[in-house]
């Protein structure tokens, strides 16, 4: 098509393997009806000479681009996958954002014209990025000519000249014009700012702004942070289910991190504690953002990568509302802190090089999905697999999901003056995924790692967990604290088995750990040793609380409620508080509000003298219980534990417990109630 002095009103973007006869109508019926409307000819840029080359981009279609001021998008199946259409797509789109910032009265002027031939393309196989390329052309005012007889077709073509004319006439002739100088095509020159990590908000600002981020780091330790900060300001302005389209969040592999050198390099002189250091910045990386993945339930929208060389650079790619694209990238200087690092920031290149680089990693990652054995332990503890799920779609409250979990409990300790001293962890989100600001011995998933891939087991419906596994997962969940396997010695103890309401059981493999005396933990681990006494006054404040809520407020039938009321009042003998476990008892059988009033305030005072914090990294957390398993199990499969252990006063606690008729009792139908699963899956409250 013909080029007037001005450039060309219309550049026509469309897969060269659509139908050309369909695209040469459209173009000479708008022709035709724009002259009717306008009194001129309509200058059009039409590529008939096939499928572009990088060569050709350069030499003609980019100075066409340049010089027209709006675009109609063909739109089909093939576009969307199309990577030339797409480069042709994202000017415009950057055309509009440039022209609406230089321009304020043609700040609301659409330049993109969208014409489906066939309808809205179907979303089925496209990648993230060619799905938001969709939903940004569905927003926009186009015509649908699928269908259409001759009279209706000519009808949508003269609606689409008539937008098109209002839109030239507004921009007054305005094109594109974005790039480099003229004589250097190949050269631009964006406007490039920067500053240190750290300082400021700016990059939580840009994350509350962006609809689609890509993150390539190394170990991402204190990403979870920054994201929950960007969601809280994203949801203050676009309402409380506002989301990000995707998060793609790249890991170095942890093969790779031994070959990095950073501010642990300049703190540690010996090399294996700074790599030790860098595996457990990684995996409480990994662990935080799962655990924000988990509360957030997005598991479509975010995914962590791991990449298996040295990537190019480490930064952020952010996709913006307004179809910019912005680039940070991150200088490290080898031991150096990330305070020290410094970050660059500009709008990728028109061809979209940046992005695509960004993409080239995701795409030669492997997506890092814990993939969990499902199953079910028959009577001789034996754990028989049945088929396997992703990790972050397991223990979905409510999900109804039935089977059971294989997991670990390590039950660590050092020694100190010649006694065992229990190490337990406070757990927070840099280091779970659940169960937070509760103490727990470390746990953890068996996965499909730690032992052969079911896929070796083809045609077999079940098989049992080969014996190795559970061993395998405890020294790996050990080293994921200490950054290496420096525990001595890990041995098998029990089996325990964990009930829940409405989603997958639990099964365990208990084991103990003996730790290398006063190892230094680093803060985001929160391990710290407990006294027998201080676990005996966390779990008695656990079972006040948990009476305290069941007076307040349940949802459940009688019979639910009363059984609870017996868990809950066997858990307050236990401690000692018979009085306070009688009138629960009397208050669910009854409807003296007045005695339930009374009541509450008993336990209210109660909780409130038994109360503990804990000192962790941001400040003062209130402690709220033991994990779910060290609650039910304490007195019947810990505390046994750390008798033969040698932890200080547990052969006393345990004589003692034994002794007390009353207490013991408790004791024992607490243990056959936990153990019994008609009951404890219709329970939907933890007692």
């Amino acid at each position: 098509m013909s080029q007037g002095a001005a450039g060309f009103d219309v550049f026509v973007s469309y897969a060269h393997d659509d139908d050309p006869q369909l695209i040469q109508r459209l173009v000479e019926e708008l022709q035709e009806a724009f002259a009717a409307i306008a009194g001129r000819r309509l200058t059009v840029f039409l590529d008939q000479d096939g499928i572009p080359t990088a060569q050709r981009w350069q030499r003609t279609i980019t100075g066409a681009l340049r010089t027209s001021s709006v675009m109609i998008a063909v739109l089909t199946e093939r576009y969307l996958i199309s990577d030339w259409c797409a480069r042709e797509y994202e000017f415009f789109v950057r055309a509009e954002r440039d022209h609406s910032l230089e321009e304020g009265s043609a700040r609301s002027v659409p330049r993109i014209f969208p014409v489906m031939p066939a309808g809205s393309p179907a979303e089925e196989g496209l990648t993230a990025e060619q799905r938001r390329r969709r939903l940004d052309v569905n927003e926009r005012q186009g015509i649908d000519l699928a269908g259409l007889a001759d009279a209706e077709f000519t009808r949508e073509v003269t609606r689409l000249a008539r937008d098109i004319h209002d839109a030239l006439v507004r921009l007054n002739g305005a094109s594109p014009a974005v790039l480099a100088p003229a004589g250097d095509e190949e050269t631009e020159h964006p406007q490039v700012t920067s500053g240190y990590v750290g300082e400021g908000d700016r990059f939580v600002s840009l994350l509350a702004e962006a609809v689609n981020v890509t993150v390539v780091g190394w170990t991402n330790t204190s990403l979870a942070e920054s994201l929950e900060a960007a969601l809280k300001r994203k949801r203050s302005r676009h309402g409380s289910h506002a989301f990000w389209r995707s998060l793609r969040i790249v890991f170095l592999e942890d093969g790779l991190l031994e070959l990095v050198r950073d501010e642990h390099d300049a703190q540690f002189p010996d090399k294996e504690t700074a790599l030790r250091r860098r595996r457990q910045n990684a995996g409480y990386g990994r662990r935080s953002l799962s655990a924000f993945l988990q509360k957030e339930n997005q598991p479509h929208r975010l995914t962590l990568h791991e990449y298996g060389h040295i990537p190019p650079f480490t930064g952020t790619l952010f996709d913006m509302p307004d179809g910019r694209r912005v680039v940070q990238m991150v200088i490290r200087p080898p031991r150096r802190s990330a305070s020290d690092h410094l970050m660059l920031e500009f709008a990728d290149r028109t061809d979209q090089y940046f992005g695509a680089a960004f993409n080239d990693i995701v795409d030669l990652s492997t997506k890092y999905d814990e993939v969990l054995p499902i199953g079910e332990p028959d009577d001789d503890d034996i754990f028989q697999i049945t088929e396997a799920r992703f990790g972050n779609r397991v223990l979905r409250r409510g999900s109804g999901a039935t089977g059971w979990l294989p997991l670990v409990l390590v039950v660590t300790w050092w020694e100190s003056r010649g006694a065992a001293v229990p190490l337990l962890q406070f757990r927070t989100s840099r280091n779970a995924e659940r169960e937070l600001d509760h103490l727990s011995h470390p746990a953890g998933y068996i996965t499909q790692e730690d032992y052969r891939r079911l896929e070796e087991h083809a045609g077999v419906g079940t098989f049992p967990l080969p014996s190795h596994a559970p061993m395998v997962a405890a020294r790996r969940r050990i080293a994921l604290e200490l950054g290496a396997d420096l525990s001595q010695g890990v041995t098998f103890a029990r089996n325990m088995r964990y009930y829940h309401h409405a989603k997958e059981h639990l099964f365990y493999w208990v084991f103990d750990c003996r730790l290398p005396a006063r190892f230094q933990f680093p803060a985001d681990a929160e391990m710290r040793p407990y006294t027998l006494e201080e676990l005996l006054a966390i779990r008695e404040n656990q079972a006040v609380e948990y009476a305290l809520r069941l007076c307040r407020d349940h949802h459940a039938s009688r019979r639910d409620v009363e059984r609870m009321a017996r868990l809950s009042a066997d858990n307050l003998i236990v401690h000692g508080h018979e009085e306070p476990a009688a009138a629960l008892l009397d208050a669910v059988r009854g409807d003296g509000t007045a005695e339930t009033a009374a009541l509450q305030a008993e336990l209210t005072a109660l909780a409130e003298r038994t109360r503990r914090t804990n000192r962790t990294g941001v400040g003062e957390r209130p402690v709220l219980g033991l994990s779910g398993l060290e609650y039910r199990e304490f007195f019947t499969g810990i505390l046994p534990l750390y008798v033969h252990l040698g932890v200080p006063g547990a052969v006393e606690y345990l004589e003692g417990l034994q002794a007390d008729a009353t207490r013991y009792a408790a004791v024992e139908r607490l243990a056959a109630t936990y153990a019994d699963a008609a009951v404890m899956t219709e329970l939907p409250l933890e007692t």
